[in-house]
């Protein structure tokens, strides 16, 4: 938490007092937070400990939080790696198995840190960054995607905190996954090599095996929360057919992979193995001749492609510009737009996907961008960074607001279906869960004979992973919803959720307690 002079003024630091309160409101007594106020460097006496989130774990939390006063600069790296430490400084089990993350809050900016790798920042790091107009979110964004973690602007009202704490405490209360890897591995003897991996801001390595060059490749992907989906791309180099005969399905690569579970399990899981193949058919009809070769798409994988595409354009724009003291927005509108056609009909795939999947492309993604860069009112250069931080990473996010699309809004409203105060509805079944899960230890009460003692942690630790896990499905399922309504909530001044997910997803009661399910999915 930064307490650095542009902190001055009740607004400001009151609404990151009021932050933290909903943080440690939110969080149970299975969860643990440490306290990291910063300038230009660690403010030591107000520097707390891991803290459990018991009823005293959040009084004395939310008294830290109270004393805080602005002053001074504004310094990222010294309050990463303290509370890097902090986490590093856990028992080995801890670490293997309870994932760690950091939660940065500041409305300050600190380009120092474009230059430093973060190699000594070893957990996610998910940033909120209080924003006034014309803001240079680039700090945040580096630090967000260079440790796989979220970026969450929060625009000039300053008044859409909760949403972004919303979003981001359902995902890391609620992780399934912990230090996860996917392995690739190509078939012996078949002349395959592993080309190129887009992972987007996710580690990944190619490497010998066998003897065998770019044989073997692997994807770090960390920690994952149940329903999460994360698409990663693999090039291989397939030898040509020897002839133009039909040949049986080729095995190409197999995918397998590990992660360790968290709570309860507390053990190393191997992923379910699986296999790619390709039917080596001669020519026939419905394939596109590009050059020697003939090429049937794959749908799923030509939308990713785009995706990944789209994501390169952006980052080219915004690089193009970064230099730029008062970027021209009109100009960065155009300069995307061209890239974006010159894809479309100068690349095989992206023509072919144009014609074939108009639905599915992020066109109005595209479309999104160009209109808040034409915006006077708007903040493009903002939008267009949480966009790209949210897509390198592929986890929801709270983004920057985008100008309403060119329709009447009563005809948006009407097709969206947007439902009134869905923020306040999400914000209320997270507390149910909280409140859950502070009050879950107490069914368990500790006895004096060891055995029994050691049984009732053994069903504590397990009642509070089902929570978990039910409570993840159904905060993940709410917010994919709010999600997939987010053009209703394109007017100015508002933001807009991004995330990944089924866009064919029921309304929630809020009238439903979530204990029920929660209870019978344990006795289950």
């Amino acid at each position: 938490m930064t307490k650095a002079t542009s902190m001055h003024g009740w607004t400001r630091l009151d609404l990151v007092k009021g932050a933290m309160k909903m943080v440690t409101n939110k969080l149970g007594a299975g969860d643990r937070l440490a306290i990291v106020p910063f300038n230009g460097k660690v403010v030591a006496a107000g520097a707390t400990r891991l803290m459990e989130m018991t009823t005293k774990g959040r009084a004395d939390a939310n008294a830290k939080v109270n004393q805080l006063k602005a002053g001074g600069d504004t310094k990222f790296l010294p309050a990463l790696k303290h509370a890097s430490g902090l986490l590093d400084s856990r028992p080995a089990g801890d670490k293997q198995y309870r994932p760690g993350f950091i939660f940065l809050l500041s409305d300050g900016q600190d380009n120092g840190v474009l230059d430093d790798k973060l190699g000594g920042v070893r957990y996610p790091a998910h940033t909120f960054g209080m924003c006034q107009s014309r803001c240079n979110p680039k700090s945040m964004v580096h630090i967000a995607t260079g440790t796989k973690g979220s970026y969450h602007p929060i625009d000039d009202k300053l008044s859409n905190v909760a949403q972004a704490l919303a979003v981001f405490l359902s995902g890391i209360t609620s992780a399934v996954a912990v230090n996860a890897r996917v392995q690739l591995h190509v078939a012996d003897n078949s002349g395959v090599l592993i080309n190129k991996i887009d992972s987007g801001a996710y580690d990944k390595t190619i490497e010998s095996g066998n003897g065998k060059a770019s044989s073997k490749g692997t994807i770090n992907v960390g920690v994952l929360s149940a329903e999460e989906d994360k698409k990663f791309i693999v090039y291989l180099d397939v030898p040509k057919l020897e002839n133009a005969q039909a040949k049986p399905p080729q095995l190409l690569l197999t995918v397998a992979g590990e992660y360790s579970t968290p709570a309860g399990g507390r053990k190393v899981e191997n992923m379910e193995e699986s296999s790619v193949q390709v039917e080596r058919p001669a020519a026939a009809g419905g394939a596109t001749k590009t050059g020697d070769h003939l090429v049937t798409w794959s749908e799923a994988v030509m939308v990713e492609m785009v995706r990944v595409k789209v994501v390169s354009i952006v980052k080219e724009v915004l690089k193009k510009h970064e230099h730029d003291e008062e970027p021209d927005q009109k100009q960065m509108a155009k300069d995307l737009m061209e890239e974006w056609d010159k894809f479309i009909k100068e690349t095989p795939a992206g023509k072919d996907a144009a014609e074939r999947l108009k639905e599915k492309l992020p066109k109005h993604h595209v479309e999104d961008m160009r209109r808040s860069l034409t915006k006077e009112e708007h903040d493009g250069v903002l939008y267009l960074y949480s966009w790209l931080a949210s897509h390198q990473t592929q986890q929801a996010t709270t983004m920057a607001s985008s100008p309403p699309a060119e329709t009447t809004e009563i005809d948006a409203t009407a097709d969206c279906g947007c439902v009134v105060g869905l923020q306040d509805r999400i914000d209320r079944r997270l507390e149910l869960w909280s409140n859950l899960k502070r009050e879950a230890p107490l069914m368990f009460q500790p006895s004096e004979d060891a055995e029994s003692h050691h049984l009732t942690a053994v069903f504590r630790e397990a009642s509070l992973d089902a929570i978990n896990r039910a409570m993840h499905h159904d905060m993940y399922l709410a917010v994919v919803h709010a999600s997939n309504l987010r053009r209703c909530y394109s007017g100015a001044g508002k933001q807009q959720l991004h995330g990944y997910g089924s866009s064919e997803l029921p309304a929630h009661d809020d009238e439903a307690l979530p204990a029920t399910r929660a209870v019978e999915k344990h006795s289950e």
